[in-house]
Formats: C-alpha cells, sequence, structure tokens
C-alpha cells in the first residue's frame, strides 16, 4: 500500500500496479480499523500546534529580520530604501551565467554585465 498522511487518492491495484492506493480518512481507517481516527490526529496536531506557537513566532519574526537585514546589506540604500538597479543587475548576471552554461546566450553587448 502506498500511504498519503492527508488527500483523497484512493486506487485499488491496476495491471501496471501491484499495490492499492489510500489517503486521508481512508488511509487511517485502513491501518488503524477507527473510522475517527483521523479527527484524533487532527486534535492531537492542533494542541501541538498551539503549544508551540509562541515560539513559532517568535523564530518566524527572527528569520523574517535576518532575511530583510541580508537583503538591505546587499540591495539596499543609505536610507533603507530599496537599490532597484543593484537588484536588477544582480538577478542579471545570475540569469547571464544560467544562459552562458546552456550555450545559450553570451550576453555580449551588455554594459556593466558579465
Amino acid at each position: 500500500m502506498l500511504g498519503h498522511g492527508y488527500g483523497r487518492k484512493f486506487s485499488n491495484p491496476t495491471n501496471n500496479r501491484i499495490y492499492r492506493i489510500r489517503s486521508g480518512q481512508a488511509l487511517w481507517e485502513e491501518l488503524t480499523g477507527d473510522p475517527d481516527f483521523y479527527l484524533k490526529i487532527i486534535s492531537l496536531m492542533s494542541n501541538a500546534a498551539l503549544e508551540h506557537r509562541t515560539q513559532f513566532e517568535a523564530e518566524w519574526i527572527r528569520a523574517l529580520k535576518r532575511f530583510e537585514d541580508e537583503f538591505l546589506i546587499n540591495f539596499g540604500n543609505p536610507d533603507n530604501s530599496i537599490n532597484w538597479e543593484k537588484l536588477l543587475r544582480s538577478r542579471e548576471r545570475q540569469v547571464c551565467r544560467v544562459f552562458r552554461r546552456l550555450r545559450v546566450w553570451n550576453c555580449k553587448g551588455m554594459k556593466g554585465r558579465e
């Protein structure tokens, strides 16, 4: 059996596949024999999420701050506004490198570019 913890996929073995597919409520019922087991799992997951929400939110805020700081270091002006030209040129160089690797475009003649 191929099981998916959530979803609605449900199929029996075929000529090309010797296993059955079960998802969500059907999977949990087949594994446990309890038609309401999926509700119990949801309840436990909800409780765990609520217990850790404060810690998660604090970590999330710290991660966003790190990303914002890094972005402004790389693409910010002294007044913390975005230096759009620097940002676009950076992306252009990355695209240019990929095109060169693929031998699609050599980027020659692009002023100030790689």
